[in-house]
């Protein structure tokens, strides 16, 4: 006995759901290469810095590439997206209250990028470095600040659009 299944899509339907790939694409390389870089390649750099130095430097400056990319695919797809969502009759007040943190903490992430880019290029250009604190009190800095918090709120940004998947599916029931 053979399933069928027929689907009835518009040119309409088609260009949203590429839409939709290119935002979550975009969104899983910049976060997906954020994690790598912290859980795999900074750990390896750590273990012998003087020989990863260079590589370290050029995985930023291609890592710099795909995310800048990536901002403008996930704001033009974002938009798009967001006026779909708020056109459709199943779309209720706690859906566009958590779509606009989600867009704000989006934001946030890209303005976190943009300072910490700035940061890097003036640390560079004057050969400053960071002002020696207690080795506790640093770890805790860098674990909720500069990348890695572009990476924290990037991993919540994906928590809440599967919030917002749900909370779109009940109501269109």
């Amino acid at each position: 006995m053979a399933l069928r299944y027929e689907v009835d899509m518009s040119g309409t339907d088609i260009f949203l759901i590429v839409i939709r790939w290119l935002h979550i694409l975009a969104s899983a390389v910049w976060v997906g290469g954020g994690l790598f870089y912290l859980f795999v390649i900074r750990p390896a750099i750590k273990r012998d810095s003087e020989a990863y130095r260079g590589i370290n430097k050029a995985i930023g400056i291609e890592f710099k590439t795909i995310v800048n990319t990536c901002i403008i695919v996930i704001t033009v797809t974002g938009v798009l997206l967001v006026f779909d969502r708020l056109t459709e009759d199943a779309t209720e007040t706690p859906y566009v209250i958590i779509l606009a943190i989600k867009i704000v903490m989006a934001l946030w992430m890209f303005i976190q990028v943009h300072v910490q880019q700035r940061k890097s290029e003036f640390l560079e250009a004057f050969g400053r470095t960071d002002q020696p604190m207690p080795v506790g009190l640093r770890r805790l800095v860098r674990a909720v600040s500069g990348y890695n918090l572009v990476i924290i709120i990037g991993v919540v940004v994906f928590l809440l659009s599967d919030v917002l998947g749900i909370m779109f599916e009940e109501g269109l029931r």
